[in-house]
């Protein structure tokens, strides 16, 4: 198994927890509104259905949103040094594991799978806006309840991530080829 498929098999079941983390630095109204607007991003990017890798395919299909939430986490911990405190287990292999990513992925479809949150945080999501859950606390509470619903189904088994990992390598050309469209759209 690749140093990336190792991270991919701990990252995908850590989703849930991931949003919940994502959730609370969203809420951390301490936090400066960038990381805090990256994570309302990362967890509208895994609540909705048209990302990246469409999620119906199965545990390959949430590559794409453990690697969001994963990135989305780092910087919020290099812009608040108290989440890598509060969450050591989650953060002490977290740079190692993304740089597996970016080699694995090379740096173009690394940067644009990284770009994906930010990009999120224009788009509505249920007639709301990344933004309005900085701001808002109904709506905070609205994204919360949401990103629980979603959790609850989040269920990986073991056997289905090592067996579908070992085919991790086909996102490369679909990832590549989203990327080559959103290059093309300018």
């Amino acid at each position: 198994m690749t140093e990336f498929q190792s991270f991919l098999a701990r990252a995908i079941p850590a989703i849930p927890a991931d949003l919940k983390v994502l959730l609370r630095i969203l809420q951390d109204e301490d936090l400066d509104d960038g990381p805090r607007l990256e994570a309302a991003g990362a967890i509208l990017y895994t609540l909705s259905a048209g990302d990246l890798v469409p999620d119906s395919i199965g545990v390959l299909g949430y590559v794409d949103d453990a690697l969001v939430c994963r990135i989305a986490l780092a910087r919020a911990g290099e812009a608040a040094p108290r989440y890598r405190e509060r969450y050591p287990k989650l953060y002490e292999t977290l740079a190692t594991d993304l740089a597996s990513a970016r080699e694995f992925l090379g740096d173009d479809i690394f940067d644009f799978v990284g770009r994906a949150a930010v990009a999120r945080t224009d788009n509505d999501y249920k007639g709301k806006k990344a933004r309005d859950f900085l701001t808002d606390p109904e709506a905070s509470g609205w994204l919360a309840d949401e990103a629980s619903a979603e959790i609850a189904k989040l269920v990986f088994r073991k056997p289905d991530i090592e067996r579908e990992l070992k085919k991790v390598d086909t996102l490369v050309p679909r990832l590549k080829q989203k990327l080559d469209a959103a290059r093309a759209r300018g």
